[in-house]
């Protein structure tokens, strides 16, 4: 099967006939879609998939995620329990709203997430004394042995994912991922 890209043919309807073919040997793209689409999208001219920075961030977050959903699963938690488990270790008493902002959820999600840990004996809310409409997440005695118990899981996943990285390449992929961050707000 051959693929033409039009004018006419939307650029994200494109983008996904690209994605798509990256990982479809039996569709086959014409040089001009993949041309027309990075050109409009990025000003320059990328012959690949691959070769596009939004296009490897978002593959290799997905891939670690995915990864890290996969370990986590035998332990009976969600990836995003671990993110609060996490948070709340470095910071605890936070509250439910500043919580939310940290793991980047919003605030119906992580309410449903946190009630889900506490059913589990995780965490605890307790009432904010300085304003009573919200609350403060505390780590159980439970969440805090459930969190060294998944301490080293994280730590295999994060050495696996590094692995063949100098210290200064690491730091210079956090600095540079920061920066795209806030590059984006």
């Amino acid at each position: 099967m051959s693929w033409t890209c039009d004018t006419g043919i939307g650029y994200t309807f494109c983008a996904s006939i690209i994605h798509i073919s990256a990982h479809n040997p039996h569709i086959h793209l014409d040089d001009s879609c993949h041309d027309k689409y990075f050109t409009r999208m990025t000003g320059k001219n990328y012959s690949t998939l691959e070769e596009s920075l939004g296009y490897l961030i978002s593959i290799t977050g997905q891939r670690y995620k995915n990864e890290a959903w996969r370990r986590l699963r035998s332990f009976g938690i969600t990836l995003e329990q671990w993110l609060v488990l996490n948070c709340l270790a470095m910071d605890e008493g936070i509250c439910q709203r500043e919580l939310a902002q940290r793991i980047d959820k919003e605030q119906p999600n992580t309410t449903r997430i946190l009630d889900n840990m506490e059913r589990k004996e995780l965490i605890r809310r307790t009432p904010d004394p300085s304003d009573r409409r919200a609350f403060l997440v505390f780590l159980t005695e439970k969440g805090k042995c459930f969190l060294e118990e998944l301490l080293p899981v994280a730590q295999q996943l994060r050495d696996e994912s590094i692995r063949g990285f100098s210290e200064s390449e690491i730091k210079m992929v956090r600095e540079l991922l920061q920066k795209f961050l806030a590059n984006l707000g």
